[in-house]
């Protein structure tokens, strides 16, 4: 995918392409976990607004967090385990 395709995805989208989801709702289903944090590691975190980042976090992991960089919503989002409290 082209860096300027990657631009005019939100980040939901992308991270659904990159991980061979073929709706956005398949993104916070347990069994697609590992292939969205394999394609959240491929994303920069400054290609997203935080808001974006907080809103992926929010979507895939069903968990509200408050998030002060594009950066530790990124590592958040990709070192989720399902034994965290409330998750997916």
């Amino acid at each position: 995918m082209a860096k300027e395709e990657i631009r005019s995805l939100s980040l939901l989208e992308y991270l659904a392409a990159q991980s061979g989801c073929m709706y956005l709702s398949d993104l916070h289903q347990p069994y697609n976990l590992f292939f969205v944090q394999r394609a959240v590691s491929r994303v920069p975190p400054s290609d997203y607004s935080l808001w974006e980042w907080k809103d992926a976090v929010h979507y895939i992991t069903g968990q509200v967090r408050n998030f002060q960089t594009q950066e530790q919503a990124k590592r958040y989002l990709r070192d989720f385990t399902l034994s965290e409290e409330g998750g997916m």
